[in-house]
């Protein structure tokens, strides 16, 4: 499994204490308000939910790997498009590793091969990587992306065999176009240096069968004619001196147009020179009059999102399904934290002047509410003669839950006074005991 944002992880341990921390405070406060009213409903209080916190630590922790977008699996997508069927070589010879352009060619090619893949978003693009022998790096594919990760990759390392052999890589380009099965045109884009060990005739003849089966083919050249040395650099980056043949002689490369031009005639193809600064414009140009077709293809592609996952359990945490069923957040414990100074603040009972608030927030079953329980043992608990404003909210908003409420009130106090009223926060009622 991966994630968007790992740096987000950091956020999962703080917000489980930080939850944490609040949810056990709360409850230190509930308990001690239900105390302070009698112990009767403190020592109830003590022995609900007495697990909360834990559950809000989870809830934290979830919340924090849901922030950091936790992904995984694998999902099927079917990609469509009027495309043109391109494949890109790269040459990978050392020769490629000459500094005469900026970093290097190799670098160079690699910046104009990628450029291009953006701007044919539309098409199915193929990667060869060539040296002494021709390699397939990726398929003709909709999923640029997959190109461009191995365009990244590319290193001189890569090719087992030295050398330049371009007749190989326009015989594979040939037959990877062959098999499209798909898509419209066809065309191969080469970028290289020229600098070929095979016979020139032996180019030319690949590229004239090329032309034969209707595949259009660009030359990219990349380099200076003026020979230059082939650095060698440690891991580094540092240069170290310079590649040299057996006998000792450092390596000298320059760039070949004049073998690229007559392989680029040989297929009714063309050369785009390397002092163009944009060379990747200039080949969209080419292709831009080729015709494309309807392609189609499904593949698979890794890291499904799964923050709904992360949600979803925070959710059941937080809300455990039951109609009114004790659980570690629903039973009487709204009910129990509305018992608050309204008005008085922490005067006593006596004074006349502290009004109480209790929250009507579950039932025990299909008649009684729990919160009215208990404020019915509150009220109970009054002693007589002492006037007393209380407010009951019915956090489900069920009218019928707060007038059993009332009535049971009225039943154990007969002389208790009330009013049902509407408000924001929910059906409420008044009443006065004395």
């Amino acid at each position: 499994m991966r994630t968007d944002a790992p740096f987000l992880l950091v956020l999962a341990p703080v917000l489980a204490l930080a939850l944490g921390a609040l949810a056990w405070r709360a409850r230190r406060a509930r308990v001690r308000l239900a105390t302070a009213w009698s112990d009767a409903l403190g020592q109830r209080a003590r022995g609900t939910n007495r697990y909360g916190w834990m559950v809000f630590g989870v809830t934290g922790v979830l919340l924090g790997v849901g922030l950091a977008g936790p992904r995984g699996g694998r999902l099927d997508v079917d990609a469509t498009s009027r495309a043109l069927n391109l494949v890109i070589g790269v040459d990978l010879s050392r020769s490629m590793l000459a500094e005469d352009v900026a970093p290097n060619r190799l670098g160079r090619a690699v910046r104009e091969a990628r450029r291009l893949s953006q701007d044919l978003a539309q098409d199915r693009i193929g990667l060869l990587g060539f040296a002494g022998s021709s390699y397939i790096l990726a398929p003709l594919t909709l999923d640029h992306a997959a190109v461009e990760l191995h365009l990244t990759a590319l290193d001189p390392d890569l090719a087992s065999e030295g050398g330049t052999n371009l007749a190989r890589v326009l015989r594979q380009g040939a037959e990877v176009l062959d098999g499209a099965g798909q898509g419209g045109d066809r065309a191969l884009v080469l970028f290289t240096d020229g600098e070929t060990h095979d016979s020139l005739s032996e180019s030319i003849a690949a590229a004239a069968a090329l032309r034969e089966v209707g595949v259009t083919l660009v030359l990219v050249s990349v380099g200076d004619t003026v020979p230059v040395r082939i650095p060698l650099r440690d891991p580094g980056g540092r240069r170290i001196g310079d590649q040299q043949t057996a006998e000792g002689t450092p390596v000298e490369t320059r760039r070949r147009d004049d073998l690229l031009r007559p392989v680029a005639e040989a297929a009714g193809g063309t050369v785009v020179s390397a002092t163009v600064q944009n060379q990747s414009d200039v080949v969209v140009g080419i292709l831009r009059d080729l015709a494309r077709a309807p392609a189609r293809e499904r593949r698979a592609q890794d890291r499904r999102p799964l923050a709904w996952v992360t949600a979803l359990l925070a959710a059941l945490l937080l809300v455990p399904p039951g109609d009114g069923r004790a659980q570690f957040l629903q039973t009487d414990q709204l009910a129990v934290m509305g018992l608050a100074g309204a008005q008085g603040g922490d005067r006593g009972f006596g004074d006349g002047g502290r009004g109480v608030e209790i929250g009507i927030a579950d039932r025990e079953d299909d008649h009684v509410p729990a919160g009215a329980l208990v404020g019915l043992g509150a009220v109970m608990d009054i002693p007589g003669g002492e006037a007393l404003p209380l407010q009951a909210v019915d956090q489900r908003r069920e009218t019928h839950a707060t007038l059993e409420f009332l009535n049971a009130a009225q039943t154990a106090r007969p002389r208790c006074r009330g009013q049902v009223a509407g408000s924001n926060r929910g059906t409420s009622w008044k009443m006065v005991v004395e």
